[in-house]
């Protein structure tokens, strides 16, 4: 008989626009594809935007990603429209479903 573990809902865009020139948004298809952009501005204009495509696995509270450089796990967390992603050595975001 298999434990029922609780999967947190990870479908979709979810964002941090911290007001402080950095947004990032992450994105989660559920043919398990998705990127990561981060977009960095200073004044209005913006300066570099970075798009990171991967695929992923998630096992409960943990995400596997893989792209073609490397492969990482991150711990998540959903409450409602609220998302914590990521591993204390690479650090947290907080993000809201978009």
């Amino acid at each position: 008989m298999e434990d029922n573990v609780l999967v947190p809902n990870i479908l979709g865009t979810w964002i941090d626009d911290g007001g402080s020139g950095i947004f990032v948004s992450w994105t989660f298809k559920s043919n398990k594809t998705g990127n990561e952009r981060l977009v960095v501005s200073y004044n209005g204009v913006t300066l570099s935007d970075y798009t990171m495509d991967f695929t992923y696995t998630q096992h409960g509270n943990y995400v596997n990603f893989k792209n073609e450089k490397k492969e990482w796990t991150y711990d998540v967390t959903v409450t409602g429209n609220y998302m914590r992603l990521g591993n204390a050595e690479d650090g947290y975001f907080e993000l809201t479903k978009q």
